[in-house]
């Protein structure tokens, strides 16, 4: 029996009692996620704040002392992980990149739909949009909890340079995520004609947004050293947009499974992700191919020979290209969805080895400040590569619960999977 609803301000708010909403399966598993996030925050900011560090004064004082030391060492390198500071970039940065590409790619993906009038797009919209944009909120709360950034936000507003890249950020998520909860709206209304009247306009506009979102992600990344085989200023974007792609459709084909497996357009849906999915694949690969040939011998030598040449062959050529490319090939909704999981596995190594491999050498010091500037890196040969912390994990963990949280919850008061008559 549909639930009653509340019809405020055109939307429709389903009628459901805080366990309903609170205390259903999906949000249980987004407060284990959080709990396991939670104490990865407690004891990082432990770790960072208040870890043994020694001082000079200390140190004269306790002349061959161990302790003094190892919290020496702690002083300038760090205890291990995201708070090492011999790693400028780690698992924090590697999850906001999958988690906002893929879930801005998975957005834009449906503008384009929408822009081309594909079959029962408008049934899909809604549900993809605002799992997308709970992706993004997932994945900007890995990067607020790099334990730097609250600085960060403090000194840019003390000290103004509107090309950093914070300067670069604020402008964007202050238009592109209320953008992103208008165009929810405009699909979830029950004001249909005034839906229609500006639905259009929003379409284009969603599409310049979301282009405009992967140019400027693309500048900020630049500002660093170039990363691998991705890291050029006229290709960056493109990467972004290709690799966002991928691992979108991946998401898609593991909701459209979950959520829309009874829905009489499932199959049309899947057939649509298995298509998509297969464009795709072979454009990455072609892009793939062309940068390899163009990138510097230095970053192609450190990735494909280095300590990530296994990982990127493996993990991301062949499992997360190749495979799921042999079994989009068979018109079977079940392999669809395991090709996505595959896709989604290929995509997340990829950020892994993006991130990570950045921290290899040469470094430069165009940036001046921090890690490029005490040319560290310049006399090393290898890539610099510590593991993740194990708090660094736990956060990560969090911020799918997040993604959960936010998805499940807008979708028991809104019903994103509702059919409605557009």
């Amino acid at each position: 029996m549909e639930k009653n609803v509340i019809n405020k301000c055109g939307l429709e708010i389903n009628k459901v009692s805080i366990g309903e909403l609170l205390f259903n399966k999906t949000m249980l598993i987004a407060y284990v996620l959080l709990a396991i996030g939670l104490w990865g925050i407690v004891d990082i900011f432990h770790l960072r704040f208040f870890g043994d560090f020694a001082n000079a004064d200390s140190a004269m004082n306790h002349i061959g002392s161990s302790e003094v030391a190892q919290s020496l060492k702690n002083s300038i390198f760090g205890e291990g992980g995201e708070i090492n500071k011999n790693e400028p970039w780690g698992l924090f940065v590697a999850n906001y990149m999958f988690m906002l590409y893929s879930g801005s790619a998975m957005i834009l993906l449906v503008a384009i739909g929408e822009l081309l009038h594909f079959k029962n797009i408008a049934k899909i919209a809604p549900l993809f949009t605002a799992f997308g944009l709970a992706m993004v909120l997932g994945g900007m709360f890995t990067i607020a909890l790099d334990w730097g950034n609250p600085l960060h936000l403090y000194w840019m507003f003390l000290a103004v340079h509107t090309s950093s890249g914070m300067w670069m950020m604020l402008p964007l998520y202050m238009i592109y995520i209320p953008f992103a909860i208008v165009e929810i709206y405009f699909m979830i209304t029950t004001n249909r004609e005034k839906a229609r009247k500006v639905a259009g306009i929003l379409v284009v506009v969603g599409i310049l947004i979301e282009f405009g979102e992967f140019y400027i992600q693309s500048n900020l990344f630049a500002l660093n050293t170039p990363r691998h085989l991705w890291n050029f200023d006229a290709l960056q974007p493109f990467y972004l947009i290709i690799t966002g792609f991928t691992a979108a459709f991946g998401v898609m084909a593991i909701l459209s499974t979950i959520i829309l497996k009874n829905k009489d357009y499932y199959d049309n849906t899947m057939d649509l992700v298995r298509k998509g999915a297969i464009l795709w694949i072979v454009i990455l690969g072609l892009y793939e191919l062309y940068a390899s040939q163009i990138m510097p011998e230095i970053y192609k030598n450190n990735i494909l020979h280095g300590v990530f040449g296994s990982d990127f062959m493996m993990g991301y050529v062949i499992l997360g290209s190749a495979l799921p490319f042999l079994l989009l090939l068979k018109k079977s909704n079940f392999l669809t969805l395991i090709a996505g999981v595959f896709l989604i596995i290929g995509a997340y190594v990829n950020r892994y080895i993006f991130v990570y491999a950045g921290n290899s050498v040469p470094m430069t010091d165009r940036a001046g400040t921090g890690f490029q500037a005490d040319r560290a890196y310049e006399t090393a040969t290898q890539i610099v590569y510590l593991p993740p912390h194990i708090e660094e994990i736990a956060i990560v963990l969090g911020s799918f619960g997040v993604t959960l949280l936010v998805y499940k919850f807008s979708d028991t008061l809104l019903s994103f999977t509702k059919e409605r008559e557009h």
